[in-house]
Order: structure tokens, then C-alpha cells, then sequence
């Protein structure tokens, strides 16, 4: 064949045979013959003839004795799997070639006795929808981490995604190692600050972290320059710092430099100052030399101005009134609408004049004496005030309780002064037990004072983090327990529920109520949201569980229902057994036995739900929670609960009152049994049948036993 021509016919030769093919085309309009030559030596003839017989040969000991003459066999190619085979343990690392993809992932080939899966989740560390958005295409080469085994065929489970998590730990360790200023793109927020994704990983920037002035939505994937405060890979920690990548950037500022500002907020104490994306407090005793009782007077929030470094904590002090000038202090606004004027007075007397020459004078000498003998003449030192550190200072390990007091606020908590070296912080989420949007809801405001527990230390500057919620839960079990001891009912707020029974607020802890210690009536969803009395059924601090009954609480407030007392209930449900009736909240039971003197085989012909009857106590279990019902009892003749329900109901206060005598009647008779086996207890018996203790007026011959009556049937 010397050609091939689409839609034609061409003859073509037959490697054993001599005659000319004809292939056919489709279209009929023409024919063309494509060979070199139609005719076939001799010679060729017989080379032809020799291969087939060669290769018939061939086939017919491949069929029969396929192994006869070769040297490598079926053990050595065991022998040699197992040579060039490896460790497959979970965690080795593999190299291997990918040789093709599906939906779900890609097959790796790692030169091992079976192949490997690289499934879609383990191929990159990014969500993708296909392997090859990761660039896992088929004949790419890399190292992998095996994570697992598929036992149905032996086959490895591989991971990229792994390998790929330890790159990026390893280059976020390297970057906080060289203090280096990241981009990190925020991603989501929680109470406590924001989520950042850097380096491939998500991290988390704390509220107190941020010197942004916008809020978390308008932060939301948005970048921001980030640096890198804690990179911790065994506990998965990432904290990293907004503050102190902005404060890079206004690294050059000295003390004494002049920035402008906008006035972010005011607060008694000052003002923050945003400058350029870092937040700056303008104290109220460096807003002006004279005094200043209402910062509002001065400055408002949305002023810009311009301001002095007055120190590297990033403190700000307006350019206002010289001590030297006699000159009044203008704070100027760029709002055109308004300029203040903050001084005492304009005119300066001749005395006031001399005085400030005289106070210059002083400033001066004392500036020269700190530039050239800083020490000269102070009796306390710096190991004074080393020693007084040491002194004053605290344990600061995780669970120890400090006192403090609150000395400012921001969105994501507040700031704590519990004289130790660093300051401390409260987070939003550490300031009370219930959920708030922001701490002045739990009373966390300037000036309070209270005792905080340390559950955390920010490495950054070895400031402390405080938790008041830990206090507080402490307290509140403190109180279950001592309610618990005093066995009181409390009022409980049904929060939720699920298959076991309800969940309670109960005194700030969250409780369960099992479904089997509910007496109301009600549903779940009719609960929800409603007070409930409760009782304490257990109250276990170190396993968090606190357990609540509503039964004990609702037999409580039964109380005084004792035997022999009738009440109206409503049947609530049949049992094969009985029915139980609610009584006011609270349900008894209603035995089959107890319906009827005469036999009952099928409760449903008695009684339905939601039939309303009188019924009499039989018993009260207080500590189960348990009463026994009757309308036995209540029959005037056996059978009229079955025959005439509304006679027994007519009748049931005077039948009860018939049961309770027959009762006190036995139990008197019982008292004088117990006196007539026992006169040397020193009882005596009153006419009522209560025991009483011997009195002088007794006979000389004693108690005769014989004239108490017996019990009769009425």
C-alpha cells in the first residue's frame, strides 16, 4: 500500500497471498488503485511462506509448553515483587506517576504489587470539582502520603493534599521566623475576631488584633496585611496580628512625629485616633494644658486633625497649648463648621507671666539634670523598682483566679488592670455565661471591679487573657447545689428538646429533663419557650450533668392530697393495664383492678381519652413522683362504675368520707394491738386513737384494753 485516499477503494495485497485486494468505497462515482506493484516474486513468494510457518510453530509452543526454555520464572517474578516492594504503612511517603483520572479522582501508579486511588478531597488543599484544576493529569510525577487501604482489592489510598499541608506550615513557620508583613485574605468571622486564609491556611486574627476601623462585614473578603503572632502545627494553631503589620508600616514614626488623624470614638477617659489603619488613644490630659471635664466640648467623632507621637505604646497628644506660649490652644477641625478654643483665658497677667518664666526655667534645669545624671538624688533605683515588680507580681499560670479592674473597651471585649507587669484581656465571649453582642450588657464598663480566672497567655506580648464566664459557672453550680440540698422547686426555661426529654435554663446552666420526669400534658413544641417548676434530681460538676424533674416538682405542689382525698382528673391515655389520668398537671395511674368491684377484660369500655371523672388517692409517692388512683372505691355498689358512672361520681365525697373512717378505724385498732403486746412502752391512747405518753390521771390498775371498740362496716 503506497497511499490511502479517504472515500475510495484501493486493492491492496495480502501479506500471504498473491491476489489483489479490493476495498470498496461508499460513494460509487470512481475507483482508484493505491500499490507500489500488483506483481509478487518468486523469492518474496517463499520468504512469505517460510514466516507463516515460523510463526505457526511459534504459536503451537506458547500453547503447549509455554515456560519450556525460559529462565525467568513465575518465582523469580515473585521474588522480584517482593524486592522493589515497600512499606504501604499509613503516613510513608510514595512517589508515583498518575496514569488516569475519573470523577471521583486519579489512579497512581507507585510500582507496587497493586495500584493506588488519589481521591478528588486529598488532591489539593483548595476545593476544586476536578483533579485536573490541581494539575493532576496523567503522567505527572509526585510525592504523595499513603492514608489509608482499600481492602476489598489491597489498593492504596494516597494523599496530596497532606503533603501539601506540611509545605505550607513549614513556609508560615519560615515567614514568622523572618517577621515578614503577609497578605491574608479574610474569608469569615466568629465573636472572638476574624478567619484569614494565608499561605494556603486559615488562621485566626483576634478583635484585639485588628487596627482596621471597618466592621467584619465590610472586612469580609477583603486582604489585609498580616503578620504572623503564633505558628503552632501539633495543636493546629495559626494566630496572626492585623496591629502589628499596620504598625510595621508606621514604623518610621518617632516620638514627636506629626500625623494627621481621624477621631474614631470618644470615651471619658479620650479619644481613638485612626491613623492610616492604626488606632491611637488621645488621652483627655493631652488634649489641651487646660483642664477638660467633657471630651465632647473639644473633639467629636469623623474630626481630623493633627497629632504628636507621644510614645512608642502608640499614645497621641494633640498639637494644642505650649506650656511655655502664652498663646490660647486652637484644635482645628477639617469640618469647616466649627472651631474650638480650649483655654482658660486669653489675657495673661504680668504675675501669671513671671510665673511661667520662673516654671520655664525649672523645666529646663530639670530637662539637663535627666539628659546627663538621670539618677542623681532618687533613692529608688532601677533594682527598686525591679524588686517591687518581683514583689507585687502574681502567678500567672492557666486556672488562677485575680482580682482586676476594667479601664476600657472595644468591640471585642475590654481591657484589664490586675497590676501585674502586661496588662490583661477580657474576651466578648469570656465576659458572661449568656450569649451578648457587647460587654456594657453584662455590666463590663470602666472602673469595675471583679475577679477574673487567667485561661490564656498572647505570646506576642506576654499580655494575659482573662475569662469572667468561668467565675460565673463556678456560682451557678455552686447554687444547683445548695437549691439541690435544700430540695426546692426553681422556675426552669424550656430551651429545646430531643429523643430523650427537654433541655432547661435553669439558674444559668442548661439542664435535661428526661421525658419520663415530665408530668404536663402539654407537647414539646407547646413547652418551648415556657417556664416549667423544676426540682433537682442531679447536680454533677465534674461530668456537667445536671439532671431536673418536673415530676417531683408538680408533686410538690400536690402536697396535700393524702389518701382517702377525691379529685377530678382527665384520662390522658389507655393502657392494657390502665389508664392515666391528669390531675392538675400531674398523672396517676388508674389500674384495671381499680376501675371497677366488678371485672373489666377491656379498658375501652369503661373509659376513653379525654372522659372527665372523679377519682380518689390510693397512694402518693412523693420521691417517685408516682400516685395510685381509684373508682373502686367510690361505688355505692359494686358495678356502678361500669352500670351508672354518674351515681359513683354523685356520691364519691361521701363514699370517700366512709373510706377514711374505715381507715382511722384501723389504724386505731393497730395502735391498741401495739399497746396490748407493748405496756411497758409507756404509750397511752387517746379517744381519737393517737398515742400520747402515760399521764398522771391514769387508774392505778392501768389501761383496760378490752373497752376499745372495734371497727364496723358502715
Amino acid at each position: 500500500m503506497a497511499s490511502l485516499a479517504h472515500n475510495l477503494s484501493a486493492i491492496c495485497y495480502s501479506p500471504l497471498s498473491s491476489r489483489p485486494t479490493l476495498i470498496h468505497s461508499h460513494k460509487q462515482r470512481r475507483t482508484s488503485i493505491v500499490c507500489s506493484s500488483v506483481a509478487i516474486s518468486s523469492a518474496q513468494n517463499k520468504e512469505r511462506i517460510k514466516l507463516k510457518e515460523l510463526f505457526e510453530d511459534a504459536y503451537e509452543r506458547c500453547r503447549t509448553a509455554p515456560m519450556e526454555g525460559v529462565s525467568f520464572t513465575l518465582e523469580n517474578f515473585t521474588d522480584a515483587l517482593e524486592k522493589y516492594d515497600f512499606d504501604a504503612e499509613v503516613g510513608t511517603k510514595v512517589k508515583g506517576t498518575i496514569f488516569g483520572t475519573d470523577a471521583g479522582g486519579a489512579y497512581v501508579d507507585i510500582t507496587a504489587k497493586s495500584t493506588a486511588y488519589l481521591p478528588l478531597q486529598e488532591a489539593c488543599i483548595h476545593r476544586i470539582k476536578y483533579v485536573h484544576e490541581a494539575g493532576i493529569v496523567s503522567g505527572v510525577r509526585e510525592e504523595f502520603v499513603i492514608i489509608g487501604e482499600i481492602e476489598a482489592d489491597d489498593s492504596l489510598i494516597l494523599s496530596l493534599k497532606s503533603i501539601q499541608y506540611d509545605l505550607c506550615w513549614e513556609r508560615c513557620r519560615q515567614l514568622q521566623a523572618e517577621d515578614v508583613v503577609v497578605k491574608g485574605k479574610i474569608v469569615g468571622a466568629n465573636k472572638g475576631g476574624l478567619v484569614a486564609e494565608v499561605e494556603g491556611l486559615k488562621g485566626f486574627v483576634p478583635f484585639s488584633q485588628i487596627s482596621a476601623k471597618s466592621t467584619e462585614e465590610e472586612l469580609l473578603e477583603k486582604d489585609l496585611p498580616l503578620k504572623f503572632v503564633e505558628v503552632d502545627v501539633e495543636q493546629s494553631r495559626l494566630i496572626l496580628s492585623h496591629r502589628k503589620a499596620a504598625a510595621d508600616s508606621h514604623g518610621q514614626l518617632g516620638i514627636g512625629s506629626v500625623v494627621t488623624g481621624t477621631v474614631q470614638s470618644l470615651k471619658p477617659y479620650g479619644a481613638f485616633i485612626d491613623i492610616g489603619g492604626m488606632s491611637g488613644l488621645l488621652h483627655i490630659s493631652q488634649i489641651s494644658h487646660d483642664r477638660i471635664t467633657d471630651i465632647a466640648t473639644a473633639l467629636q467623632p469623623g474630626d481630623t486633625l493633627k497629632i504628636a507621637m507621644a510614645s512608642l505604646a502608640h499614645n497621641l497628644s494633640a498639637i494644642c497649648y505650649s506650656p511655655l506660649s502664652s498663646r490660647p490652644t486652637l484644635i482645628h477641625s477639617h469640618k469647616q463648621r466649627r472651631t474650638s478654643i480650649v483655654c482658660s483665658s486669653v489675657a495673661i497677667s504680668s504675675a501669671q507671666n513671671k510665673e511661667r518664666i520662673k516654671l520655664k526655667e525649672l523645666f529646663e534645669d530639670a530637662y539637663e539634670r535627666c539628659r546627663t545624671a538621670p539618677m542623681e538624688g532618687v533613692s529608688f533605683t532601677l533594682e527598686n523598682f525591679t524588686d517591687a515588680l518581683e514583689k507585687y507580681d502574681f502567678d500567672a499560670e492557666v486556672g488562677t483566679k485575680v482580682k482586676g479592674t476594667i479601664f476600657g473597651t472595644d468591640a471585642g471585649g475590654a481591657y484589664v488592670d490586675i497590676t501585674a507587669k502586661s496588662t490583661a484581656y477580657l474576651p466578648l465571649q469570656e465576659a458572661c455565661i449568656h450569649r451578648i453582642k457587647y460587654v456594657h450588657e453584662a455590666g463590663i464598663v470602666s472602673g469595675v471591679r471583679e475577679e477574673f480566672v487567667i485561661i490564656g497567655e498572647i505570646e506576642a506580648d506576654d499580655s494575659l487573657i482573662l475569662s469572667l464566664k468561668s467565675i460565673q459557672y463556678d456560682l451557678c453550680w455552686e447554687r444547683c447545689r445548695q437549691l439541690q440540698a435544700e430540695d426546692v422547686v426553681v422556675k426552669g426555661k424550656i430551651v429545646g428538646a430531643n429523643k430523650g426529654g427537654l433541655v432547661a435554663e435553669v439558674e444559668g446552666l442548661k439542664g435535661f429533663v428526661p421525658f419520663s420526669q415530665i408530668s404536663a400534658k402539654s407537647t414539646e413544641e407547646e413547652l418551648l419557650e415556657k417556664d416549667l417548676p423544676l426540682k433537682f434530681v442531679e447536680v454533677d460538676v465534674e461530668q456537667s450533668r445536671l439532671i431536673l424533674s418536673h415530676r417531683k416538682a408538680a408533686a410538690d405542689s400536690h402536697g396535700q392530697l393524702g389518701i382517702g382525698s377525691v379529685v377530678t382528673g382527665t384520662v390522658q391515655s389507655l393502657k392494657p393495664y390502665g389508664a392515666f389520668i391528669d390531675i392538675g398537671g400531674m398523672s396517676g395511674l388508674l389500674h384495671i383492678s381499680q376501675i371497677s368491684h366488678d371485672r373489666i377484660t377491656d379498658i375501652a369500655t369503661a373509659l376513653q381519652p379525654g372522659d372527665t371523672l372523679k377519682v380518689m388517692i390510693l397512694s402518693h409517692d412523693r420521691e417517685r413522683g408516682r400516685v395510685s388512683l381509684s373508682t373502686k372505691k367510690l361505688e355505692p355498689t359494686p358495678g356502678d362504675m361500669i352500670r351508672n358512672p354518674k351515681l359513683v361520681f354523685e356520691k364519691a365525697e361521701e363514699m370517700a368520707q366512709t373510706f377514711r373512717q374505715r381507715i382511722a378505724q384501723a389504724e386505731a385498732m393497730a395502735r391498741a394491738d401495739m399497746l396490748r403486746f407493748q405496756p411497758e412502752s409507756g404509750l397511752t391512747l387517746s379517744g381519737d386513737g393517737i398515742l400520747g405518753p402515760l399521764t398522771s390521771d391514769l387508774p392505778a390498775e392501768g389501761l383496760n384494753l378490752s373497752e376499745v371498740p372495734l371497727a364496723q362496716d358502715s
